[in-house]
């Protein structure tokens, strides 16, 4: 039976292309690694990289021939996926649309109230999925499949807690072979093309109030098979750089060595990017980074005043932030830096604390976002207690890079936006925008 899995436009600045930046789409094109295993016909259609409009991609959609529709979702993108949802049933009632992805995970009714898509499928698909899709093909009853958000009538119904894989390493290998990797490059950073994403792990050690993914279980593949994989995709698709996906890539020092050993016994000359946290690292780590190929590592510090901190939840030590950041200098990869402004209660002064402790870092990029409460993170669930969330809320608004989607500091939107604006403007970032409106603050009040 066929299968179409949708990847749809995002209206994020970095996401539309301002950069020229596009990632893989490798939540589908797992998903689609598991039904062809199971012998379903499996197409993705990634939009984002396309540049196609709901419109476009209702009628591809149509012109596929599948017979379920599978679209992913982000808060940001879910009112497009929303309008793919309905010009697709507008079009033919008679297509299956689900809808998945972490936005639907964390609010899988209120998806299907907003849609006129039939199935939400929440957490990890790989598995249910298939199941569904077998159940489909055979015009079996499958409601009383888990993880499931589903209508009954005028009704909506939810199977259960969303699920999530227990075994990574049992997974088929996501299909590679339906994307097309000329459209895929992050020039802006220097990263080689093609460039391709592959994970090690899934879930987070950490329980940042802004983040969703210490809401779910810590999982690891094993190091070889990452190898393996890794070997494979630049032997079959003459892949150069890869973005390792891992929410802390050197949370296990032994691992990350493993991983970096294995990169250069193997001889695979292949670059990658990675992200993790300035705790987690130290010289030796640093070094074997170096020596695999990562050329580019992201920090996430997230603010620069102690108590903002402790709030978050981040459990990070500035003061040995300062004392690390200066090694990064000596090694050849570059270093960004993460920054939010604006959390729960958050005052001025503190932001330009941040600030100032952002510029003392020194990084090759500093990125400033807008604190933001996704649905799922500890975040949302105080917007939600203060009623800052409305049924209709417009999560096209919750565009962290230049716009306040729910501000829950104590700073006006305005301000809060000629604060981001002058953070870059301190820390010489051009990167993720160059026509902000300067804060008018004295340099004497964010000086080293």
């Amino acid at each position: 039976m066929k299968l179409l899995l949708i990847n749809p436009m995002d209206p994020r600045p970095e996401a539309k292309g301002m950069f020229k930046t596009s990632r893989v789409p490798l939540g589908l094109m797992s998903l689609a690694g598991s039904t062809i295993a199971h012998g379903h016909e499996t197409q993705i259609l990634d939009a984002q990289a396309h540049g196609y409009p709901a419109q476009e991609v209702v009628t591809k959609a149509f012109e596929s021939g599948a017979r379920v529709v599978g679209i992913t979702s982000t808060t940001c993108s879910f009112n497009e996926a929303v309008r793919i949802a309905d010009g697709i049933k507008e079009k033919d009632n008679g297509i299956i649309v689900l809808l998945g992805g972490h936005h639907v995970t964390a609010l899988p009714e209120n998806s299907l109230m907003r849609s006129r898509a039939d199935v939400a499928v929440c957490g990890e698909g790989e598995e249910i999925l298939p199941q569904l899709m077998d159940r489909i093909q055979e015009d079996l009853y499958f409601h009383d499949l888990p993880g499931l958000a589903y209508r009954q009538g005028d009704t909506i119904r939810r199977n259960g807690p969303a699920l999530f894989v227990s075994d990574l390493n049992a997974l088929p290998l996501p299909a590679r072979q339906l994307i097309d990797y000329s459209l895929y490059s992050d020039a802006p950073r220097g990263l080689a093309e093609p460039q391709d994403a592959v994970e090690g792990s899934r879930g987070c050690a950490y329980k940042c109030g802004f983040c969703v993914a210490g809401r779910r279980p810590l999982r690891f593949k094993s190091i070889q098979k990452v190898l393996n994989e890794i070997a494979m995709i630049q032997n079959q698709y003459g892949v150069k750089h890869i973005i390792m996906q891992d929410d802390t890539f050197t949370l296990d020092k032994k691992r990350v060595i493993e991983f970096c050993k294995g990169i250069v016994d193997r001889n695979l000359e292949i670059q990658f990017a990675c992200q993790t946290r300035f705790d987690k690292v130290d010289e030796e780590i640093l070094g074997w980074l170096e020596r695999a190929g990562c050329t580019a590592a992201c920090f996430g510090v997230e603010s620069g005043n102690k108590d903002v901190l402790a709030s978050i939840g981040k459990k990070l030590d500035l003061d040995e932030v300062l004392k690390k950041a200066p090694l990064l200098k000596n090694y050849s990869f570059k270093t960004r830096c993460t920054f939010i402004l604006g959390w729960i209660n958050e005052t001025e002064n503190q932001v330009l604390e941040t600030i100032a402790f952002a510029k003392r870092l020194e990084a090759d990029e500093t990125a400033f976002c807008i604190a933001t409460p996704f649905p799922g993170s500890r975040m949302w669930d105080y917007a939600v207690e203060q009623g800052k969330i409305s049924p209709s809320i417009d999560y096209e608004r919750f565009i962290f890079y230049h716009q306040v989607g729910c501000n829950l500091s104590q700073i006006s939107d305005d301000r809060l936006l000629a604060l981001q604006a002058l953070a870059y403007h301190q820390c010489k970032s051009k990167t993720y925008n160059e026509t902000m409106t300067f804060a008018s603050e004295p340099e004497s009040k964010i000086a080293d």
